[in-house]
């Protein structure tokens, strides 16, 4: 057996995650299927995202991918979902005063 390198170790990680994002099963189910322990499957999917998430930069600077937000009134029934860069996922399924979804958005540290 070869010895890879951690190049041909990313990509073959990667060429995985990106198998079960096109797949319909669950993280456990398809983990059966690739006999693959879950704990290691969250650890691949953790860095996958980092490694695809686009760059944070500050607004005005050329390759800024941030959109910013502007807010009406609270609705009565509002469902967000906050995704950090650290793979963190945040759903909020309550209308939420602007005040603190900007705190809970500017606490990923962007």
């Amino acid at each position: 057996m070869a010895i890879q390198t951690l190049a041909e170790r990313r990509q073959m990680r990667f060429a995985t995650i990106e198998k079960y994002l096109a797949s319909k099963l669950t993280q456990k189910k398809f983990c059966e299927q690739e006999q693959l322990t879950y704990s290691t499957f969250q650890l691949w999917l953790k860095k996958y995202r980092q490694a695809k998430a686009p760059a944070i930069s500050e607004p005005g600077k050329p390759g800024n991918n941030f959109v910013p937000l502007t807010f009406q009134t609270p609705a009565a029934t509002a469902s967000y979902i906050i995704e950090y860069p650290n793979g963190v996922v945040l759903p909020i399924n309550r209308a939420v005063e602007p005040q603190t979804l900007r705190q809970l958005i500017q606490a990923s540290g962007a």
